[in-house]
């Protein structure tokens, strides 16, 4: 689908707006980009701190050369935009290196997006703030060991992320939010769009602020852009094709600038006397006038030629087409005369006879003969060049290899490596060969041991769910499977039939059958937790859009409850639950609750009044948190940033305390969040071998920790999986682990 882009700077200074900010620059594919990045957008945002920072001419033309690498590089986004970010840090240690003898110092923040279809990809390095603004706001922002920013470390550590759009949704990019811009000030309601925000942020009065906001919309491809400014927003001129890669400007010429109201108007340039018929009434210069001087030729005009225009050049068009066939006809006939005469010579023959050929057919021999040749060697043209750029790229990867190979401190090691493993990803884009394969093998091995990755052999452990499901939430209760689809809204129920789950078409638990059945008006389906045997027999709880809770039973009974009424506040955006000891708890992260609400499965009714879990006051980290579980008489919350908050139910009081990961591989420390992880999903392993797992959509990886949260390992696919995982869940009996990727579930076996 094609997309274009709204492109929306804002900034003050001082308490002014500035109105061109500059370190921003929203760059779509030129022309002559790879065949891989025709379809993409990249913005980058340089923001500096120190004594010494770049002029503006300079920090421009360092923008367009990263991008023009960019459009013209192959293989995966994420790997390009490491490698342009490393490439900045050397340009910004070296100057930094340089200016050290004066006491000065210039410290980059970078953060570098890519889009491509509905998926945004991010490589950041400094503590820039990242929001996904939309239906569901997530938190982007680079972790705590990659905040260091560019210029003060040979291999500085840098934060990657990836996230699926919405319609809608739009990408926030700051060095620094405003203390007043806080959840409500970026609230972006769907229905509104962006209108209610940006005028909110029009009327900041703030001292300091800067910030990009970038908006992909349907349509013809493009970019619009717009600044920011008290009253009313600036746009920018409107392209009307695809915006190409702007080349560095130099050194002597000051950065254009779009305010009309600083330039003189130009005078119209004369055009050519050739390509516009002269007015009759106008004098003709008299041979004595001296000759006007050559005026500049007109600038480029986008807007439709006119008919005649059109029919000129088409004329000539079909001229020049005309000459070329002439000639091709003639070389043919010529081509037919001289075989005739070596055939007629060779047999005693007539050309008459031994030629006696059509000269149409002569004629497109002449013509298909070169086209031949032509591709011939253009075939082998392209196939030289093509093994040229890979044994170029395979000898670089294979040198570092050998020095990575030869490092022994873990950081520089993994930074080493994956480096190695990116030129060498660049020299298979041209050509996959057995030894590239085996390179390949050798430096995922080195840094899987240093990362504690276990690489596991996936298979599918389902039926294909229908075309377009994806899978938020699995479920496992012995040998049944269920599966909660958002984008169907519906439930699935699979049993184990051989060797594969398949559906059990008799259980029906989507909106509209429950609201059928339970005579509600029931929304859309956000979480699932098994609840235990009834009179129906077993089943599983559901919380959706209308905050009722529904329950789905495995006989094809369903049912419908409102969420009953809390205080001292009210429901705000109840988004999870779970099940445990014959309570259902509820997660209302802005209303700042965990409810616990006392469920009769036999009466189908609750039995108790709700009452919020936090007694004393819920933990900082409830504001982002994105999932829970519940184990006995507490609970683990997983937070946006990653963070886990364990809450022990005493008798009088619920002491929260946020936990720290004891990450115990090379290179790497104890802290309250993992460096270059995005957890958004977390499983609870029951007694007696109790784990927790959780779901790095970053890396398609699911960690596994124990209650105190001591690292254990870190589980990849052995081969790439189609999509991003999205639910993860064990069978601890079976040690199986079971991901959903898409419309489709695999299953691999636990070593």
């Amino acid at each position: 689908m094609s997309q274009r882009f709204h492109f929306i700077l804002f900034q003050r200074r001082g308490g002014q707006a500035v109105a061109e900010p500059q370190g921003a620059q929203l760059y779509l594919p030129p022309g002559k980009a790879h065949r891989m990045r025709r379809r993409e957008a990249l913005l980058i945002v340089l923001h500096q701190q120190g004594n010494a920072p770049l002029p503006e001419a300079e920090q421009q033309r360092l923008l367009d050369a990263l991008a023009k690498r960019y459009f013209q590089s192959p293989g995966s986004a994420v790997a390009i935009m490491r490698e342009l970010a490393l490439a900045l840090n050397t340009y910004f240690l070296q100057r930094n290196r340089k200016l050290a003898a004066r006491g000065q110092q210039s410290v980059a923040w970078l953060t570098l997006a890519a889009w491509r279809q509905d998926n945004v990809y991010l490589t950041a390095a400094g503590p820039m703030s990242i929001r996904l603004l939309g239906r569901r706001p997530q938190r982007l922002d680079a972790a705590e060991a990659a905040r260091r920013g560019l210029g003060l470390e040979q291999a500085p550590r840098l934060h990657v992320a990836n996230a699926r759009l919405q319609p809608g949704d739009a990408l926030l990019v700051a060095p620094a939010l405003p203390p007043a811009w806080d959840e409500a000030f970026l609230r972006v309601d769907p229905a509104q769009g962006l209108n209610p925000l940006l005028e909110r942020m029009r009327r900041y009065q703030g001292e300091q602020a800067f910030a990009v906001l970038v908006q992909p919309e349907p349509g013809k491809p493009g970019l619009r852009r717009t600044v920011l400014l008290p009253g009313e927003g600036k746009e920018a001129p409107e392209p009307a094709a695809p915006q190409p890669t702007p080349q560095a400007p130099t050194a002597s010429a000051p950065p254009k600038r779009t305010s009309a109201a600083r330039q003189p108007p130009r005078p119209e340039p004369r055009p050519a006397a050739a390509s516009r018929p002269q007015p009759a009434q106008r004098p003709r210069p008299s041979p004595t006038e001296q000759p006007q001087p050559k005026q500049p030729a007109p600038p480029r005009d986008d807007t439709p030629r006119r008919p005649g225009a059109l029919r000129r050049g088409l004329a000539a068009l079909q001229e020049k087409v005309r000459a070329a066939g002439a000639a091709l006809w003639q070389a043919g006939e010529t081509l037919g005369r001289r075989l005739g005469k070596i055939i007629g010579g060779s047999l005693s023959l007539s050309v008459g006879e031994a030629f006696a050929l059509p000269r149409s057919f002569l004629a497109v021999t002449a013509i298909a003969v070169p086209l031949v040749v032509v591709t011939v060697a253009m075939v082998v043209f392209i196939h030289r060049g093509r093994l040229k750029q890979y044994q170029a790229y395979m000898a670089r990867a294979q040198a570092q290899a050998s020095e990575a190979l030869a490092i022994q401190e873990p950081v520089t090691r993994h930074n080493a490596l994956a480096e190695a493993l990116t030129t060498l990803q660049t020299a298979e884009a041209y050509q996959q060969t057995d030894e590239s394969r085996a390179l390949y093998r050798k430096l995922q091995a080195a840094l899987d041991d240093l990362d504690g990755v276990q690489r596991l052999t996936f298979r599918l452990a389902a039926e294909p769910l229908p075309a377009g499901a994806h899978i938020t939430r699995l479920l496992l209760r012995g040998p049944v499977l269920y599966a909660l689809d958002e984008h169907n809204n519906k439930v699935y129920r699979l049993q184990v039939e051989g060797q594969a789950y398949r559906v059990d078409q008799a259980f029906q638990c989507d909106s509209h059958t429950v609201s059928a059945l339970a005579l509600a008006r029931v929304g859309a389906l956000q979480d699932i937790a098994l609840v235990p045997l009834s009179t129906a027999g077993p089943g599983v709880v559901g919380l959706d859009t209308r905050q009722h809770l529904i329950f789905c039973w495995d006989n094809g009974d369903a049912s419908a409850l409102p969420l009953p009424s809390i205080t001292p506040q009210a429901w705000e955006q109840p988004m999870a639950i779970d099940y445990s000891n014959g309570q259902v708890f509820v997660l209302d992260p802005p209303a700042k609750v965990i409810e616990t609400l006392t469920y009769d499965p036999e009466k189908a009714e609750f039995t108790s009044q709700a009452r919020n879990f936090f007694r004393n006051g819920a933990p900082p980290t409830i504001d982002t948190a994105v999932d829970f579980v519940v184990l006995r008489s507490g609970l683990y919350l997983l937070s946006k940033e990653g963070q886990i908050t364990r809450c022990l139910n005493r008798q009088k009081t619920v002491p929260c305390e946020t936990m720290t990961y004891d990450d115990h591989r090379a290179g790497r420390s104890p802290g309250p969040v993992i460096a270059d992880t995005r957890f958004s999903q977390i499983f609870l392993q029951p007694p007696p071998d109790p784990s927790l797992y959780l779901l790095d959509q970053a890396h398609n990886a699911v960690y596994r920790f124990s209650l105190q949260l001591a690292f254990v390992a870190q589980y990849r696919s052995q081969t790439p999986l189609p999509g991003v995982i999205s639910a993860i869940a064990v069978n601890p009996d079976l040690r199986l682990l079971f991901i959903a990727v898409g419309n489709r579930i695999y299953q691999a076996p636990l070593e």
